[in-house]
């Protein structure tokens, strides 16, 4: 019995301290095999669906759509509306995607409150 209190003295067997013989060898992968080829992540999956189009009714005419279409208009539909919640999300989107060439396709308006003037 004393035998096994000087083998655990040297090393502690435990949560993450595993058995020496039972660790990775040096220069070894854990996952040698590695992903399959072919397998998609989320961001591929959220790409394609984004990416689908779709028929939508709009002002009596029917129109095809990308999704991403369809939940930017919901969003600035919404903050015109005035929603707060989606207007200071548009303007995040609007600060964020900052890109001249949509500056001289588009004039935006910056309305101040009376306690900024």
């Amino acid at each position: 019995m004393e035998e096994d209190k000087t083998v655990t003295d040297k090393y502690d067997i435990g949560y993450a301290n595993p058995p020496k013989h039972c660790r990775f060898k040096k220069g070894r992968s854990g996952n040698p095999a590695g992903r399959p080829e072919g397998v998609k992540n989320f961001g591929q999956y959220l790409f394609k669906a984004l990416n689908k189009t779709t028929s939508v009714t709009f002002s009596k005419k029917k129109l095809k759509m990308t999704m991403t279409e369809i939940i930017i208009r919901r969003l600035t539909s919404d903050a015109t509306r005035g929603d707060l919640k989606y207007a200071r999300l548009m303007v995040k989107l609007m600060k964020r995607f900052d890109d001249e060439s949509l500056k001289s396709q588009y004039k935006f308006v910056i309305i101040k409150d009376e306690d900024e003037r």
